[in-house]
């Protein structure tokens, strides 16, 4: 007969590894991958975002995309030592990075665009909120020629 804490401890016990060893470049390329699908997954976003006029949410979603650009930069570069630490050469590292280097720039540029976006409302705003209560004061000033 079984007591419980038998089947406890069997099942807590630390499994023997069965498996391979991930390798630290597994896992950066892992991390890497994960991080540039969560890119992609927020850059498909930015239509809706800027089609919702939201200052705010745009202003968000582009602080949200250059995160995870940051992310993505710092992992690459991570991989990139680690590929010269294994021994790659220059032109092999090179290789790997022209495959998402043009994907990196359009979202860079994408994020850029985003924040020049934001940056141009502001100012619109900035103008509107300074003139509006400048025409009320004329407009409040303005003799009544209106007869009635």
């Amino acid at each position: 007969m079984r007591s419980d804490k038998g089947i406890l401890r069997d099942f807590t016990k630390p499994k023997i590894a069965s498996k391979q060893k991930t390798t630290v470049m597994e896992e950066l390329t892992k991390e890497f991958n994960g991080k540039m699908q969560s890119l992609k997954f927020s850059l498909g976003k930015n239509e809706e975002v800027i089609g919702s006029k939201n200052t705010e949410a745009i202003a968000r979603h582009g602080a949200l995309l250059m995160s995870k650009l940051q992310a993505v930069h710092t992992v690459k570069e991570s991989i990139v030592e680690r590929k010269f630490t294994e021994g790659e050469s220059e032109e092999e590292v090179n290789t790997w990075t022209k495959e998402f280097d043009g994907f990196l720039k359009e979202a860079d540029e994408r994020a850029l665009t985003l924040r020049q976006l934001v940056e141009k409302w502001k100012k619109k705003n900035v103008r509107r909120t300074r003139w509006n209560p400048i025409k009320r004061k004329l407009r409040s000033q303005r003799p009544n020629t209106r007869s009635g």
